[in-house]
């Protein structure tokens, strides 16, 4: 799947997989299914439910990959890894 198809997928109504994943720095970050599912849940019963609360909320970062959290020196236990992160 092209970077711009993976940037425009929506997760939930309020929230694009593009800002999960910040594709423009790293172009190979890219997510299993199942992790696309984990940010999909995520996103469905945690960030819209708090949206509701405190309004737009603004996604720097929900997945990495192995590599990608090497780079920036992320913990091997990140959630980021799991797509568990916003």
């Amino acid at each position: 799947m092209e970077n711009t198809q993976l940037n425009d997928t929506r997760l939930s109504s309020h929230f694009r997989l593009g800002e999960f994943l910040n594709l423009s720095k790293y172009p190979d970050n890219k997510p299993t299914m199942q992790l696309v599912a984990n940010m999909t849940y995520g996103c469905l019963m945690l960030l819209e439910p708090a949206r509701q609360v405190v309004g737009p909320i603004i996604i720097n970062s929900g997945f990495r990959s192995p590599r990608v959290n090497a780079l920036v020196g992320g913990v091997k236990s990140s959630q980021h890894l799991q797509g568990q992160a916003a």
